[in-house]
């Protein structure tokens, strides 16, 4: 399966990960331009592993081969940010074409 055409992929984000607390609780987090993604709005309703629905807002679409950079690895509860608005990863869909990685569908709320 090819990858998707880097003409679709006209967006770009910032991928906020691994979250620190400092001594007064506040929150910092290591913040990665994703490159040559493509955000959706979304209506889906996805059950969280803790058994509580959510309602995803947008779902981020991240190319194995033509977005960047190579090899980010997206984790539930980190944050996403696009266009000014701040956005909470409620799942990640791996989704592989046979043997290998396709794309990631990282579902936002």
């Amino acid at each position: 399966m090819r990858p998707i055409p880097k003409k679709l992929l006209i967006h770009s984000a910032t991928y906020k990960h691994t979250p620190v607390k400092d001594a007064w609780q506040h929150t910092t987090y290591t913040e990665t331009t994703l490159k040559h993604v493509r955000v959706e709005p979304s209506s889906a309703i996805k059950t969280s592993k803790d058994n509580k629905e959510l309602q995803l807002k947008s779902v981020l679409f991240y190319d194995c081969v033509n977005s960047s950079p190579a090899g980010v690895e997206f984790i539930e509860e980190n944050k996403i940010t696009f266009n000014g608005t701040d956005y909470s990863i409620a799942s990640v869909d791996p989704l592989y074409d046979g043997t290998r990685l396709h794309h990631v569908e990282v579902g936002l709320c």
